[in-house]
């Protein structure tokens, strides 16, 4: 099987922040994973809480990273080729790709690291 490629994008308008992850799993795979709304909980890492669905289907977590906590609602639009969540109090974006390459640039310290954690616990639930 050759190595899927998942990218992640965050970006708020004056901030982006990206990870990328190879992955020893099929795009399909990966891409069930990630748009598993309600199995989110058992990747997300413990700078993450209140994690849950909403009878809407919005996702809705607290975010707990540099010092700093907010709350996010993200309303998700998993029809397209990526999965793009959008944030209903903010101008957040966020942009999972699944089997393409992004331009690999550097990630604010924080979220960068944060963000490469996360994908490498998607790796593990795609096992």
């Amino acid at each position: 099987m050759s190595p899927t490629i998942i990218s992640w994008v965050g970006d708020r308008g004056d901030r982006t922040g990206r990870a990328e992850q190879t992955i020893a799993a099929a795009p399909e795979r990966v891409r069930e994973v990630i748009t598993d709304y309600p199995g989110r909980a058992r990747w997300l890492r413990s700078e993450y809480s209140d994690v849950r669905v909403e009878p809407d289907g919005t996702f809705a977590y607290r975010l707990s990273v540099g010092g700093r906590q907010r709350h996010y609602r993200m309303r998700p639009d998993v029809a397209g080729a990526a999965a793009v969540e959008h944030d209903t109090g903010s101008s957040l974006t966020t942009t999972w790709s699944v089997g393409g390459f992004f331009e690999r640039t550097f990630a604010p310290r924080p979220l960068g690291g944060l963000h490469r954690r996360r994908l490498e616990r998607v790796a593990e639930e795609c096992r």
